[in-house]
């Protein structure tokens, strides 16, 4: 993910203001980006997030907020958060639905006033655009994430894949990984790679060295691990987005693949994470 890092240092450069990729809902944990990629790390957010009920309203605005606009106008727009500051949102979407956005910023505008007054020095040191900067730094932005989006998307699929010689397979494993929250269903698999479903599965476990089914599961499990790792998704959701969606199965397969309940594996994150 390096180069889509340096991507967006260079935008920083010409425009002045940080870019991040942040996953939105279940797929929080996901971008694959590093910390400064995908947080707000700049001070006036910072101290902004520094209490509690301010923290809360900042994932509202990321989580709630900014997908709801992304999916009404299918384009990309200028948010305002409740702290008084703005930012370029480049949504990016599958399958119809907003999974990713893609924010430059904060930056503030003509007539933006910082709802904390504590923090009123440090919102004036943002970067301060016009109406004509802002347009040129959204239409470049625009220009620049669908590329990104499918850079990001074979490069994730390449380190699933690293060892995998047969290029059928990686194509399956790409469909798996996409489908994660569905039923898995051979037939499909092997028509879409014009293979029939017997020779798919003798195929898939040659080089593999599993079944189709116990991949599943194994991403089916780590996008779990990340889901309750890393957001504070209920544990149904975080079953529906992984495709576990009894719950009993859910708790029996987690366990044997971790050695901890969803919930013991919850805890003991937010435990090490706060030490």
């Amino acid at each position: 993910m390096k180069e889509i890092e340096n991507i967006f240092d260079a935008i920083r450069e010409l425009t002045s203001l940080p870019v991040l990729w942040k996953g939105v809902g279940a797929k929080a944990a996901e971008c694959g980006l590093d910390f400064e990629h995908t947080l707000h790390c700049n001070p006036f957010c910072a101290s902004v997030k520094r209490d509690s009920m301010r923290l809360n309203q900042c994932c509202s605005h990321d989580n709630c907020f900014l997908v709801a606009e992304a999916e009404k106008r299918r384009e990309p727009f200028v948010g305002t958060c409740h702290a008084g500051c703005s930012e370029i949102v480049v949504p990016v979407f599958q399958q119809g639905k907003c999974i990713e956005i893609v924010c430059a910023g904060p930056f503030r505008r003509a007539g933006s006033v910082c709802a904390y007054p504590s923090l009123k020095e440090k919102f004036g040191r943002l970067p301060r655009l016009d109406g004509s900067r802002i347009a040129k730094t959204q239409s470049l932005l625009a220009s620049i994430v669908p590329l990104a989006s499918d850079a990001k998307r074979r490069l994730q699929l390449a380190g699933m894949t690293e060892n995998v010689k047969d290029s059928r397979i990686v194509a399956v494993i790409d469909l798996l990984r996409r489908r994660i929250d569905r039923k898995i269903e051979v037939a499909p698999l092997a028509a879409a790679v014009c293979l029939s479903p017997s020779r798919l599965i003798h195929v898939f476990k040659k080089e593999m060295n599993c079944s189709i089914s116990e991949y599943a599961i194994s991403l089916r499990i780590e996008k779990a691990k990340t889901l309750l790792a890393e957001t504070s998704l209920p544990m149904n959701e975080v079953m529906r987005e992984s495709g576990l969606d009894d719950p009993s199965r859910f708790c029996m397969v987690f366990k044997r693949e971790t050695g901890r309940t969803p919930l013991q594996y919850r805890r003991r994150f937010k435990v090490s994470r706060n030490a």
